[in-house]
């Protein structure tokens, strides 16, 4: 070996075993040894190959001085200590100046290695932390270029261990570990949501702080990133021939092929199971002495080839260190051993097989089945069954596979139709056209499975699948209704937050087929998401006696229906599923409509069955799905589970779902960092189901802050400032929704002279608002509302009864419920109406609303207070009910004779 390529390995021991090194290496020559330890003290290297990322080979350093270090002053930030390197990076200590004081993490390129190609990665690092946005990950603050031209980016100052180092420090158990590990996973899943690939997972990236003094996992160091589908950078990265991004110990054996064309996200589940596998014994599969003893390619050709050893394998091998391994999980060897066979061993083989095809599909799968150990459930890491081995090829092929049915099926149909005009002469035609028949019902039958398919990837958020499944089918032969396509275009742009495009394809649907199920069902969803009852309400009179005949009418009569026909739904939908058992929208649906039914009889036997069946439909639907939606829904579905065992004195049931609510809830990240849609629903829930009411309000402040527009104009009307809010009616007035004439009349109610132009003035925009319509529909739960603001419970409750001997199209049972008290606002109907809303939040809220309206009608100031006091306790933050229960409450607050033309009966 020459001095270059000595000095290379020996820059890449720690500097107690570089002697023995060079002893072996040198032999006797004295000054070839005096160069390279010249070199070595020159070039201050401290770290083990084995601990940094490979570079290329071939790759060298052009030294040059250190123009940064302790002391410089970078833009706003001033350099005070070195803290860590990377394969191309500095990172120091640094106080930011301006505009806030603060200490943070600055990473610069290296002296020596900017070269094009390191400065592209640097740039990409950059680029992928500012795409990321979750709790577990390095916050990104600033970036920039030093006046030498070197880039820098400023990141949140992580004080903290080593995962590995915190875990033994702290002695915490396999168990503590486990759960320790899940958000590491959860911070991993969040990165491929987001096209990114870590590429370079091990412990040093993995740090652990403590906050409040619980741990808290940050991944750090995306330097070696690769982006899946989002350009980072505008100057070229080419991992070129030859070379290999990572860490040796760490990466996987697509990494180790010396070209990255063909990584993907598996590679950083690989890495995960290397993490978790010394996190549980304390070494990495393959022993470190002998990959560092070991030239590159032969490193390489290890990690490719050869087996990896199980975890109990790999503690045999421990020798003197096994009793300080066992010590650092406070258990002895024998016991560690127990632990990790069986299921553990499984989850961390599974992650770290050599075939990817063979591992996790996602971060959040290996985090799942790590939940379920620890939740003593059947884990998903077994050893495959043939139906298992079917059922993933599927799973990994949906677009291919479905591609080749349509492409099968039309094929069939252009032979069969080729082969009966051949035969037509014959005598047996009959018997053919038979065949033929029997192909068209095939391929009809493959033509609704495909359809079906398309929406199951538009129902759970995977749009993208959605799409290139929809240009599929578009462009076959197979005949496709197009009023059916374009139903599925439709709702393919709602769920990628574009329902105002989505009713563009929707009309064009209807417009071509004007008895269209699926268009009507697609605008009714759409109209409902916009608040548009009025649309929602003519879609739904369209499809209300339609039965659904194929998978995909069926899928989209369960999302109309689950909530009004929560039975059917589930019985539909199992039969569904039969059939197709990898449709992740038919178990969030059906999961939905369970916990429905479970909502509506909570009080009988068998909850809980119903329940644990609702959750493991949506558990399902995870697994096929990590897309946002999907876990949004099941975060709602847990918040349930939860009140009714509070409720039921259920202690360890309501802590397993709330833990399980934490872990969802902690992959969507903090709960003000979104102030409108479902997602922040659902967290906001989650506070109120700890009784974390502090967090609450900082939120609800939060929401006041940022978006007033969110909340209908409430908070406008809470201050009593009249002139802002009819501005703010006459803007949104071209909505296309009824909520512009609901606060519209809110203002009329409380501007108004006289009693007599306060009543005409609404009833004039109450007739073109709501009662235009024949049909009970979900908007007048409110518009009887509009009368007890008058202080008129008489009009209230002649609207309410009117209501429900319309024609019903309520698409909820609760809302008719809602309707039924206020058509008989007695103190039993009361007590009834709170019973029956049971301990769920969703449904306290609008019950005590009601009620506070019916109170505040009968001049009841204070129990009206009392009751908008409760909706605010529930976390609904957002909801209708929420924020005008809040301004109301407000109005009362400030000045006890509000509302003027009510009569104050606690006075009399």
């Amino acid at each position: 070996m020459n001095e270059s390529e000595i000095f290379n390995v020996a820059a890449g021991l720690p500097p107690e075993r570089r002697g023995v090194y060079l002893d072996d290496v040198c032999g006797g020559d004295s000054k070839k040894r005096d160069e390279i330890e010249s070199l070595l003290r020159a070039d201050g290297e401290a770290d083990s190959f084995l601990e940094k990322p490979a570079m290329q080979i071939g790759e060298t350093e052009a030294h040059q001085p250190i123009t940064e270090g302790p002391g410089s002053l970078i833009g706003r930030y001033r350099l005070m200590e070195q803290i860590g390197e990377g394969g191309f990076g500095l990172v120091f200590v640094a106080e930011q100046t301006e505009p806030v004081r603060r200490k943070v993490a600055l990473k610069i390129i290296k002296p020596g290695m900017d070269t094009k190609e390191v400065i592209a990665r640097f740039e990409a690092e950059r680029q992928a932390l500012a795409l990321m946005d979750h709790p577990n990950i390095a916050k990104v603050h600033d970036a920039g270029t030093t006046e030498s031209g070197r880039p820098y980016f400023v990141m949140e100052l992580i004080k903290g261990q080593p995962i590995t180092d915190y875990c033994d420090a702290k002695k915490l158990t396999v168990r503590e570990r486990l759960a320790l590990f899940t958000f590491v996973c959860h911070a991993v899943q969040h990165a491929h949501q987001k096209g990114i690939i870590h590429r370079d997972i091990k412990p040093n990236n993995v740090l652990v702080t403590e906050i409040d003094g619980e741990a808290m996992p940050k991944v750090i160091d995306f330097g070696v990133a690769k982006a899946l589908s989002t350009r980072l950078t505008d100057q070229t990265i080419y991992t070129g021939f030859q070379s290999i991004m990572g860490t040796p110990l760490y990466m996987s054996p697509e990494q180790a092929k010396l070209s990255g064309v063909d990584v993907d996200t598996r590679s950083d589940i690989y890495s995960l199971g290397v993490l978790l596998y010394e996190l549980l014994t304390g070494q990495p599969p393959f022993d470190r002495k002998r990959l560092t003893q070991a030239a590159l390619d032969e490193v390489c050709r290890i990690i490719r080839e050869e087996d990896r050893p199980t975890p109990r394998a790999r503690l045999s091998t421990l020798g003197a260190t096994a009793e300080t391994v066992s010590a650092d999980r406070r258990t002895d060897m024998a016991s560690l051993g127990r632990l990790i066979r069986g299921d553990v061993e499984l989850i961390v083989m599974k992650a770290i097989d050599k075939d990817r095809n063979r591992r996790y599909e996602t971060a959040n799968g290996l985090a799942t089945d790590v939940r379920r150990y620890l939740n003593d459930e059947a884990i998903e890491a077994r050893p495959p069954s043939n139906a298992y081995l079917l059922r993933k090829i599927f799973s990994r092929n949906k677009t291919l596979l479905g591609t080749s049915m349509v492409l099968l099926a039309a094929l069939s149909i252009s032979m069969a139709g080729l082969w009966i005009g051949w035969r037509k002469s014959v005598a047996n035609a009959d018997r053919l056209q038979k065949t033929a028949d029997r192909l068209q019902k095939t391929s009809d039958e493959l033509g609704d499975v495909m359809t079906g398919t398309i929406l199951n990837f538009a129902l759970t958020g995977e749009t993208e699948a959605a799409m290139v499944a929809l240009s599929t089918a578009r462009n076959s032969e197979f005949g496709f209704d197009e009023s059916l396509l374009l139903a599925l275009e439709g709702m393919i742009h709602l769920y990628s937050d574009d329902p105002k495009k989505a009713l563009e394809f929707l009309k064009k649907a209807t417009d071509r087929d004007p008895n269209s199920f699926a268009g009507w069902a697609a605008t009714f969803i759409v109209t409902n998401h916009l608040g548009d009852y009025g649309k929602k309400s003519d879609a739904l009179r369209r499809i209300v006696d339609v039965k659904p005949r194929t998978a995909a009418e069926k899928l989209f009569y369960c999302q109309v229906r689950e909530r009004s026909e929560p039975e059917t739904v589930d019985k539909m939908l199992t039969e569904v599923l039969k059939s197709q058992p990898l449709w992740g929208a038919a178990h969030q649906l059906r999961g939905r409509a369970r916990m429905v039914l479970v909502m509506d009889e909570f009080d009988r036997p068998g909850a809980v069955q119903r329940i644990e069946a609702a959750l493991s439909d949506f558990e399902d639907a995870n697994q096929l799905s990590s897309a946002e939606l999907t876990r949004t829904q099941y975060l709602f579905a847990l918040i349930q589970a939860a009140e009714f065992a509070r409720d039921a004195s259920l202690d360890d049931q309501a802590k397993k779902w709330t833990d399980q609510a934490d872990e969802i809830a902690l992959s969507l990240g903090p709960v003000t960092k979104t102030i409108e849609g479902d997602s922040f629903v659902a967290k906001t829930s989650l506070l109120a189901l700890k009784n974390d009411q502090d967090a609450l309000r900082t939120v609800w402040k939060i929401v006041l802050e940022r978006s007033p527009t969110q909340i209908w104009g409430a908070e406008l009307f809470a201050k009593g400032r009249m002139a802002e809010l009819k501005e703010y009616v006459d803007k949104i007035e071209e909505s296309g929704t009824i909520w512009p004439a609901v606060v519209e009349m809110y203002y009329l109610a409380d501007t108004a002279a006289t009693d007599a132009d306060r009543l005409k003035a609404i009833k004039a925009v109450y007739e073109s608002t709501f009662g235009c319509t024949e049909y009970a529909t979900d908007d007048h739960w409110v518009a009887s509302d509009v009368y007890l603001l008058l202080g008129r419970p008489d009009l209230a409750r002649d609207e309410a009864k009117r209501t429900l001997e319309k024609p019903n199209l309520i698409s909820e049972t609760w809302l008719r419920r809602c309707l039924e008290y206020l058509a008989e606002p007695t103190p039993s109907a009361e007590a009834n109406f709170i019973k029956a809303a049971g301990p769920f939040g969703d449904r306290l809220v609008s019950a005590n609303y009601h009620i506070g309206m019916v109170a505040l009608a009968n001049g009841n100031r204070q129990k009206a207070r009392d009751h908008f006091d409760k909706i605010e306790h529930y976390g609904r933050m957002d909801w209708w009910s929420t924020a005008w229960g809040y301004a109301f409450n407000e109005r009362l607050r400030k000045d006890p004779k509000w509302p003027y033309w009510i009569p104050n009966l606690e006075a009399e």
